[in-house]
């Protein structure tokens, strides 16, 4: 009998929001580069922060996912909105 993975249920970008979210709350797993998934990155950095007690703002990371979700690639949090005049 075969052990059971919890995390086994999560396909295609849910799995790329998953591992990276615990990816980054593991101290010892180095920042991602730009060739991982962006839902990846985002959700890696979302653990580390969550990880180093700093939060990101819930709007903005949501935001992003969004963002994400539709196609879009990765943009730092901690940088300008690449769009955000045409969001304000």
């Amino acid at each position: 009998m075969s052990e059971f993975d919890p995390y086994a249920i999560w396909q295609g970008i849910d799995a790329e929001f998953v591992q990276g979210y615990l990816d980054g709350r593991d101290p010892s797993t180095p920042e991602p580069s730009a060739n991982r998934h962006p839902a990846y990155r985002h959700s890696w950095e979302v653990g580390r922060a969550e990880a180093d007690g700093t939060h990101l703002p819930a709007a903005l990371s949501r935001a992003r996912a969004a963002h994400i979700e539709a196609g879009g690639g990765f943009y730092s949090l901690f940088a300008p909105h690449p769009h955000a005049e045409e969001t304000l």
